[in-house]
């Protein structure tokens, strides 16, 4: 007893700055904390890291603490050296019951790290679905933005969560917010290395406008066009093995997403040819062996074109054509797709 009364009325601390409050927090010592609370102990102090006891109770997920600390009136809006906040790291963990605690308590529900994310950025970024409806009924500002301007949706898109989306949708996100360099979530869904067909169609029957004109939504499209006929602009092996050695449903994803997109007005200047011959030159042979191993997807390929044909898509025909000249055995392949789609008209 004589120990413990030295460690309350002392400022002892551990090497990296924890307090004895601290202590019996990150152990989830309900009696040594409400111990410590009465003995009338600092409720506010700081680690070296700038984390203190109601972070490391929301850390641990004690209920029964974290209430302790809000009766006896902790600061809630303390932020450690991250610039988080209990809060923050409440939602970070997808603790919900003790986000829906610090809620109900007054906390602040728009507080913002050091990289600008509040709690409803960080778990729409996670994908926790059921933190992020808490957060929405709470009214939680749905359109705040982190330090390079994305917004809760637009991490969504990055992660290409469809569930998160959706309810992000029916709850009226603005769908248009663009970051700091002008992109809007459509962009990073396109973009995604494992491209989603059903978020792609999710956005687009939710009323997203496509901006054709967006030079990086323009390379999105061509690289698209690209994996699909096994063409990298790269030059990357690497691209090679992870296009053709992937599953099926990518491939189909890209295809459909391709067909999809081919409604969409799309212009992009010229290549140089110089640029394609030299990509050419060095994968011409490899494309054609990888073209006679996956065989299978032959025939994906001749649907799509059939597709393209149909809606005489001349930005992505254009482009695949564009691929093939001054290579006889590239050129060769492609006519033998073309010449497979009899009923369709021919724009060339």
């Amino acid at each position: 007893m004589r120990h413990l009364k030295h460690l309350i009325n002392s400022e002892t601390k551990t090497s990296g700055g924890d307090t004895p409050l601290m202590l019996a927090c990150q152990a989830n010592n309900v009696e040594m904390v409400d111990l410590l609370i009465k003995s009338g102990v600092d409720m506010e102090p700081q680690n070296e890291f700038g984390n203190t006891p109601l972070m490391f109770a929301c850390q641990q997920n004690n209920v029964e603490i974290v209430n302790l600390l809000i009766q006896s009136e902790v600061n809630m809006e303390a932020k450690n050296t991250y610039g988080e906040t209990g809060f923050i790291v409440a939602c970070k963990l997808g603790h919900l019951e003790i986000v829906n605690l610090l809620i109900k308590s007054g906390a602040n529900i728009e507080s913002q790290n050091a990289d600008g994310h509040t709690g409803f950025m960080i778990a729409s970024d996670y994908g926790n679905c059921a933190m992020v409806e808490l957060l929405i009924k709470s009214g939680v500002n749905m359109e705040a933005k982190n330090q390079y301007w994305q917004t809760g949706f637009m991490l969504a898109c990055q992660n290409c969560n469809f569930e998160i989306l959706d309810l992000l949708i029916k709850s009226g996100v603005n769908m248009e917010a663009k970051n700091r360099y002008g992109e809007t979530g459509f962009i990073s869904v396109v973009a995604h290395k494992n491209i989603q067909f059903e978020i792609v169609t999710l956005l687009l029957n939710s009323g997203m406008h496509i901006d054709t004109k967006n030079v990086k939504l323009q390379e999105c499209v061509l690289e698209i066009t690209e994996n699909i006929f096994g063409f990298s602009k790269y030059n990357d092996e690497l691209t090679y093995e992870r296009f053709f050695f992937n599953s099926d449903n990518y491939f189909n994803n890209m295809c459909n997403t391709l067909v999809l997109l081919s409604e969409y007005d799309f212009y992009v200047p010229h290549r140089e040819r110089k640029n394609q011959e030299y990509m050419y030159k060095e994968n011409c042979q490899k494309l054609k062996e990888k073209f006679q191993i996956k065989i299978q997807k032959y025939e994906m390929m001749k649907h799509t074109i059939a597709e393209l044909w149909t809606k005489n898509d001349i930005f992505v025909i254009n482009t695949i054509f564009d691929f093939a000249h001054g290579h006889e055995k590239l050129q060769t392949e492609l006519e033998m797709l073309k010449n497979n789609c009899l009923s369709i008209p021919k724009k060339f």
